[in-house]
């Protein structure tokens, strides 16, 4: 009994330990099993937190580039997508060039690259089609993120033109390609010279009145439907619609120009000189006839007071606007003059003549393509206030002289002054020897500030 007591103790002494070795074998698995898990969602955690991070930066690229268009306008662009080394935002990464595109480098290895692609051209009267394409990163491996954006890019319904309420015109200035407005009078029209085509409308440069134009000499709002001066003569035997020494001048007295010399051959513009009233003149040419809504006013005050040149107790132009080296600092100043109607002080008046001219001035005209053709251009909004410019001065600029009355005017245009771009005002002087124009390379360097941009497609396009 004793020996067969020991046997069988002696046989149950291996389990114990086998027991133990598979109990050991399976937890271990499991360590192994929870270590890998843990090592996964702690890899997949990074991995989404790089993404996220990357998608940030790329959202970040692409406000860059918006903030690009609305503060340098779309002028430089024109290269886009491979304007090398000229100007990176409008630079592709893909193209496999040595120039790179626009990148910034943030914090802990952190960056984006981002560029501006020309879909459809932007025109004065046609909104274009630009695709910001931001690709962000984050860290290395797989932490990037691309995304594209399409953005419509449209002038302010300003007129691109010479508007005002009444006009007074004297001495031998001109107007080269481009168009005058007017809800008023205009007065002395064989002292306004034209010449050219208006790149805006296609147009012969020329006067449009929703009042009456006249070669009478006169001031002020009020003329008179039977001034024997006036241009157009509707009434009597003869009805007076065509003027051939302004075959293209338009007003309320005018009207069908068929079988009349001023008929553009082939029945092409004009087809009338009549505006029947404001509301024609603004549906003919597709413009808000106010210059500037409230809106607009108010996104150029926040962009003047950015820069700081936002100013309510003073018309001196800024000093460093004034100065040949530290104007180039700024090349669309958004100059802002909000006059208190209540105080009745001077120094109301504005003078242009102290900008810079060998940084905002330019010969004329020019090519969007010209080498001398730049994007500098000065906007000039006053309130309450009034405009001069004379004394050789040559500035290209879009003046924005609001009013309301008794303000508003521009006051004697004389002294050879040359203003290249566009003139919004309550009434204006044109008795001296000015010059206004508008050109292409105008036109094809609107500023940003002077731009809507509105996003019409977001993709991310590695999704």
């Amino acid at each position: 009994m004793t020996r067969l007591t020991q046997a069988r103790a002696s046989g149950d002494r291996g389990s114990a330990i086998i027991l133990t070795m598979v109990v050991l074998a399976v937890l271990t698995g499991l360590g192994m099993t929870v270590f890998a898990l843990s090592t996964d969602n702690l890899g997949n955690a990074r991995r989404d937190r790089q993404a996220s991070s990357a998608l940030a930066n790329s959202e970040a690229g692409v406000a860059q580039a918006v903030a690009y268009i609305k503060n340098r306008g779309i002028g430089k662009l024109a290269c886009a997508p491979n304007c090398d080394a000229a100007n990176p935002w409008g630079e592709s990464s893909l193209d496999g060039d040595a120039f790179p595109s626009m990148q910034v480098t943030l914090a802990n290895r952190e960056t984006y690259s981002v560029w501006i692609e020309t879909i459809q051209p932007m025109t004065p009267t046609v909104a274009g089609l630009y695709r910001v394409r931001s690709i962000g990163n984050s860290g290395t491996g797989p932490g990037a993120r691309t995304v594209e954006v399409d953005l419509q890019v449209a002038p302010f319904e300003f007129p691109l033109a010479i508007v005002a309420d009444s006009v007074q015109a004297g001495g031998n200035g001109s107007i080269t390609t481009e168009s005058l407005f007017s809800t008023g009078c205009i007065f002395k029209r064989d002292k306004i010279n034209f010449q050219g085509i208006d790149p805006v409308y296609g147009i012969p440069a020329a006067a449009h009145s929703s009042q009456y134009i006249t070669d009478s000499q006169a001031t002020g709002s009020s003329c008179s439907a039977t001034d024997n001066k006036n241009i157009h003569k509707p009434t009597g035997s003869t009805p007076k619609y065509c003027n051939p020494a302004y075959p293209y001048d338009q007003d309320r007295q005018g009207g069908p120009l068929t079988g009349t010399t001023c008929l553009g051959a082939g029945g092409a513009y004009p087809q009338t000189s009549l505006i029947a009233n404001a509301a024609d003149l603004e549906a003919q040419y597709g413009f808000n006839l106010d210059g500037l809504t409230p809106g607009q006013i108010d996104q150029l005050r926040t962009s003047a007071r950015e820069q700081g040149f936002y100013f309510t107790d003073t018309s001196a132009i800024p000093a460093v606007l004034q100065s040949d080296t530290a104007a180039m600092a700024y090349p669309n100043p958004v100059v802002f003059y909000e006059f208190d109607p209540s105080v009745s002080s001077g120094g109301r008046t504005v003078d242009l003549n102290d900008f810079s001219d060998v940084v905002y001035g330019r010969a004329t005209p020019l090519a969007a393509t010209d080498a001398a053709c730049h994007s500098r251009n000065v906007i000039v909004v006053v309130i309450n206030g009034d405009v001069r410019l004379n004394s050789n001065q040559t500035l290209v600029a879009s003046v924005f002289a609001m009013g309301p009355n008794p303000y508003g005017n521009v006051q004697k245009a004389n002294g050879t002054s040359q203003l290249i771009g566009t003139l919004y005002a309550r009434s204006i002087d044109l008795t001296g020897t000015a010059d206004i124009d508008l050109d292409a390379c105008f036109l094809a360097n609107l500023p940003g500030q002077l731009l809507n941009v509105e996003p019409s497609a977001f993709r991310e396009v590695d999704r």
